[in-house]
């Protein structure tokens, strides 16, 4: 499985361009409608800390799951830099979840279902449900396969991920799976321009790619990232 988890060269989430960090907030924005305040959050797949940090902020207790040691040194450290409190932080493997069952309410799993091999699925999803609580919720985002952009030019799956789902075959693999599905949005419907996102940093163009980011929202089929909550 670790063959295409992302090597970690340096906290890259910290320092986003306007544009992508907009873009890199947004599952956490849409997140905080879904929590009603005091839930226990595991993070999978926490990266350099950036997205655990944002969920933090939201006053809810979150320790971050990640498979590297790298990734959580740099956190740890960024956290240190900028003069916030530490979260807690695991390294473990999400096929085999290093805490009881019956630990969370939320489990956050964002950009890490397209790195998990298809014959671990089944696996990965059933130890998200032993550590969910009843009714716990499982929310995740991932790279839409039939994005706008990716119906004009053709689609191909970026080296580092082993599948790409739509929103077809993402919510089948769950229900399949036996996780209820309660909310589908997208992130950011895209301009059918290849990279042309890259300018979403100058003015005007800022405000124009703020709004294709939040209509998204109401075309999760053709949006650039499909945002899910599922039930368990």
């Amino acid at each position: 499985m670790n063959e295409k988890i992302n090597r970690y060269g340096g906290p890259d989430h910290w320092y986003n361009p306007k544009f992508f960090e907009a873009l890199h907030r947004k599952p956490v924005q849409y997140l905080s409608e879904f929590l009603k305040g005091g839930e226990r959050i595991l993070d999978i797949g926490a990266g350099d800390g950036k997205l655990t940090y944002l969920i933090n902020q939201l006053n809810h207790w979150v320790v971050g799951l990640e498979s590297q040691w790298l990734p959580i040194r740099f956190a740890k450290l960024m956290y240190e830099v900028r003069n916030v409190s530490q979260i807690p932080f695991v390294q473990g493997d999400a096929i085999s979840i290093p805490f009881k069952k019956c630990s969370f309410e939320v489990i956050t799993l964002f950009d890490v279902i397209e790195h998990v091999p298809p014959e671990m699925l089944f696996t990965l999803l059933n130890e998200m449900k032993r550590v969910l609580k009843v009714h716990g919720k499982l929310i995740l985002t991932t790279p839409n396969r039939r994005a706008l952009r990716n119906r004009i030019w053709g689609h191909r799956t970026n080296p580092k991920h082993y599948k790409e789902y739509d929103v077809t075959e993402l919510k089948r693999l769950l229900v399949a799976n036996e996780f209820g599905i309660e909310a589908l949005r997208g992130i950011f419907l895209p301009v059918p321009i290849p990279k042309i996102e890259h300018y979403g940093g100058i003015f005007p163009m800022r405000r124009l790619f703020s709004f294709f980011i939040n209509l998204g929202e109401s075309y999760p089929s053709l949006s650039e990232t499909i945002f899910l909550v599922a039930r368990r």
